[in-house]
This record gives C-alpha cells, structure tokens and sequence, in this order.
C-alpha cells in the first residue's frame, strides 16, 4: 500500500504539469485506494492490533491529503476516517506500551491535527473528537505538550500551531458565513465580532 500510495502520489503531482499523465495518474490513484481498502478490511477482521500498523496509516495520510491533487473536489475523507478509526482502536492499548511504539502512534495522532487543518481551510468538516481538542481555555492547555512545540517531521510545523491554526481558519470561515448571510441581527453582528476576536 505504501508503494502504491507513493506512485499515486508522484503520478498525481507531474500531471498537473504534464497533462497527458492524468489517465495513468486517475489509475494508480484507484490502485492505490484498492491497495489501502484491502489492507485496512484484513485488519478490521483482528479482534486486536498488537501494532501500530505503520504502512497502512502512512498510505492513508499520503493518499489522503494528495487525492484533491487529481481533483480539487475530493477531500480524502474516506481515508481520513479509516486512520482515525484505526487510531481510535489503538488508543490507550496496553500492548502499544513499548516506547517505540506509543512514538510512532504519536507521530501519526500529530498528523492528524495536520490533516484536519488543511481541511478546516476548504470544508467546514468537524472532527469526531471531543471539541476540547481544538479549545484552549487555560495556560496549561495553551503550552501543551513539550514535544507540541517542535516542528512535526513530516508536516514541519508544530502540533500546537497547527491546532491554534485550525481554530482560527474554522472561526473566519464562521464568520465569513454570517456576513454573507446578514440577518440585519444586533445579536448575529456580536456574536460575528466574538468570533473575529477568538480567532
């Protein structure tokens, strides 16, 4: 799956500057997504993941947030919540106690607060997770973790910034929906102004 994710990838960038490679591009894109819906139906069938199934989740972040590559209309969201449920799974698994492997969920819990800002920009999508996720009501919750301060290697930001990000795209987007919809409403204008100083 990660072969084919990764030639899905590559064929997806070079056809928007070479054309005639969309065809070969739309086919390693149904490959790949074919490739990662097998894998993703043999590991539902486990009544337990002793693992974090690293391959399977690297190819649904990277054909995730490339399939708009070949289409602008599509988000990925299929594979969005493949990973969030194989996440969801995983979380708080005795087994996943060696450090190795809480990392390397880490890793890919980090890519998802990536992956949901990207699409907080084009979508009004939600996530499933408790909104706290995204509030930051006291210092504490603020500075986060230490390691939240660091770039993430593979988005190169920092996870806090992008959730600080995150919530200030989906406020304008908030925002700029009440403007183009005035109600002519004192209440609607305060509550557009709260959301502009929030964000």
């Amino acid at each position: 799956s990660v072969f084919n994710a990764l030639r899905s990838m590559s064929a997806s960038f070079l056809s928007a500057r070479l054309p005639q490679l969309e065809r070969p591009a739309l086919q390693m894109l149904r490959t790949a997504a074919l490739s990662i819906t097998e894998e993703a139906h043999i590991l539902r069938t486990k009544p337990t993941l002793d693992a974090v199934p690293t391959g399977l989740l690297f190819s649904l972040f990277c054909l995730g947030t490339s399939v708009c590559w070949l289409d602008a209309g599509r988000l990925g969201l299929p594979f969005l919540k493949e990973a969030k449920d194989i996440l969801s799974r995983l979380s708080g698994r005795a087994v996943l106690a060696a450090d190795d492997q809480l990392e390397t969920l880490a890793f890919f819990n980090k890519s998802l607060v990536y992956w949901e800002m990207l699409l907080s920009f084009v979508d009004d999508y939600q996530p499933e997770r408790a909104e706290q996720d995204f509030q930051f009501s006291s210092s504490r919750d603020m500075q986060g973790t230490k390691t939240d301060h660091f770039p993430h290697p593979w988005t190169g930001i920092s996870t806090l910034a992008a959730r600080l990000f995150t919530r200030s795209i989906r406020l304008c987007r908030s925002y700029r929906r009440r403007i183009s919809r005035p109600r002519g409403t004192e209440i609607a204008f305060e509550a557009a102004m709260q959301e502009v100083q929030e964000a």
